[in-house]
Formats: C-alpha cells, structure tokens, sequence
C-alpha cells in the first residue's frame, strides 16, 4: 500500500482504507462513475492539518495496481489525533453544465476537444472507434452536464468512462471476455442467467432495435441525444454485446482482485461468470483486502421499464 498526499508519503500513519464506485442502476454501459475513497490517519502531530485541496492524493493498493489519483474537495470539519477524509477521483469534477462555444455542426472530436478545455482533464482516445470520434454532432444543450455527454458517447460503442492517471478519462468497452478468475468467493448469491439477444432504443418515434427477446435486451438510454435514427450504431451495437452472458449476482465477498473495476466479468473456479456493477474494497491490517460486490442485472422477469420520454427531448431529437 502507497498513499501520498503531494510528495509526502503517509502510508504509515493509514488507519482505515475503504474504495467504493458502481454503476447506475439498471446500466452496464453509458456509465461515468466516480471512485469515492474514505480515508482515516493517526494525525498525532497535525502535518495534515490544513490540507491544501488542490493536491492530488497518490494511492497504489499494492506493486501490481494502477496508480490512481484522487483529491479532497472540501476541508474536514475539525482536525484531531485522528483525521478522517473522503477523496473523489477526476470524474467528480464532471457535473458541471457543458457550456460550449463551437459553431455547429462538429464532431464528437471536436466535442471531446473542448471538454478536455473546460474541464483541465485529458480524455484518452485510444479506445473510441474513428466512426465515433468522426460522428457529426447538429445539437447541443447547455443545461446537460459534461458526464452526461461523456456517458452518451460512451453507450455509441459500448463503453463506460473512467478517471484514469493523473488529470485524465479513459473510455474502456465492456467485452465478453473474463477480465480475471477467482476461487476466494466467501459468500455469493447467484440469480438468474443474464444472456444478451437484443439491443433496444425508445428514439420517441420508430425505436431502434436489432435482435430478439429469446435473451435479455440492453435498453439504450433514451435522451441519448446522439443516437436519434442511426440504426447502424444499433448494429454495432448488437455485434459486439450480442451473446454477453453472466450470471446476474449480489453479496459477493471476495479476496481483491488487482485492478478490477465495474463492467468487468470474473469467473468463479470455472463454474459461471458474474459482472461487476458495484465495488467496494476494504483493507485490513493494512495489507489484506477484501472486496464486496454486487453484479445485480435486471434480468428477463424484472427488466427495467422503457421511460416516457419528455417533450423537451423528443423537441431536441425532431
């Protein structure tokens, strides 16, 4: 374990370690999660007392982890002995409105360019497809905060966007492929079987579809203002995620596993696959953690109800 605050290391003084992020209800792509992480230090002679918050806190959970950034947004209330903080990654800094200043019609390049201006953040392109980055964009609304467009784009080709290093996002798709495989569940609880056949977007008009009802269907956000009429995009779509298959899963304990994060399959001893969709890991004695998931995907009987779509979006998609 490594924790830095700037360039002072307190790993020593860490008292308690908890990381927590999931995904939406309901969503395994199109999602923009921000890692919390809960923090407690033996602060004994005050060095963090007065935290400068615009630093970034430095934390590897072991050699083979990504570094990963995170800062803290708001002073704790008092300081003691015992000194307890909560850091956000670079993706909490997302929910402000998108307040664009390009002449449209653009790009979604041209789009991800002057967020990485608003924000101070580097969105990483090596996974967006060039049919993604090349879209052309005729709309804009400035009361949509950046996440959200992020999270739209991200659904186009089956991603989700996470804080990755310093100062930068990263789009990372969901595959069919196990990310890891793990014996060391303690305690699980397996649903039905989650098998994607269908893929399905309510556009307020003539919805989008392509596939059948024999499996589960991914319901695309309906305000996702970039999908409007490209049934092209619908079939991308389909390619890709047709055949997803996992079992649906929730109150997982579990030995950590290094660098996974939600959207990821794991399989268990060889016996079925879960997907991840909430994560929280908790250390103890400092170098042993043990990660709490929960992978509950609404499944066949209980699959989420397509959301009347407002006026005010079906105006901006006509």
């Amino acid at each position: 374990m490594l924790i830095k605050y700037g360039d002072l290391d307190v790993t020593h003084r860490l008292t308690e370690y908890k990381s927590s992020i999931s995904f939406a209800n309901g969503y395994i792509i199109g999602n923009v999660p921000t890692m919390q992480l809960n923090l407690k230090f033996d602060n004994y002679d005050g060095i963090l007392d007065d935290l400068d918050i615009t630093k970034y806190w430095e934390v590897q959970e072991n050699e083979n982890c990504e570094v990963r950034y995170f800062k803290v947004y708001d002073q704790p209330e008092k300081y003691t002995k015992s000194l307890s903080l909560k850091l956000y990654d670079n993706n909490y800094e997302l929910d402000v409105p998108y307040t664009t200043q390009l002449s449209y019609p653009v790009t979604i390049k041209d789009q991800l360019d002057e967020i990485e201006t608003l924000t101070g953040l580097s969105v990483v392109r090596t996974n967006i497809p060039a049919y993604i980055l090349e879209k052309e964009v005729s709309w804009y609304d400035n009361t949509i905060v950046i996440r959200n467009y992020l999270g739209w784009i991200a659904e186009l080709f089956g991603a989700n966007v996470f804080a990755s290093g310093k100062g930068s996002l990263e789009f990372v798709q969901v595959t069919k492929d196990a990310f890891a495989k793990t014996d060391t569940l303690t305690n699980y609880e397996k649903n039905e079987l989650y098998c994607v056949s269908r893929i399905y977007y309510e556009n307020g008009l003539n919805p989008l579809e392509k596939g059948d009802t024999e499996g589960n269907t991914i319901f695309l956000d309906s305000n996702n203002l970039y999908l409007t009429d490209e049934q092209n995009l619908i079939d991308k779509l389909y390619d890709q995620l047709n055949g997803l298959t996992f079992y649906s899963t929730k109150s997982i304990s579990m030995i950590s596993i290094d660098n996974l994060l939600p959207g990821c399959l794991v399989n268990y001893n060889d016996e079925f696959n879960f997907m991840v969709t909430d994560l929280s890991i908790t250390y103890k004695g400092g170098e042993f953690s043990i990660s709490e998931v929960d992978g509950n995907t609404p499944t066949k009987n209980e699959e989420r109800v397509i959301k009347k779509i407002t006026n005010s979006t079906r105006i901006r998609k006509l």
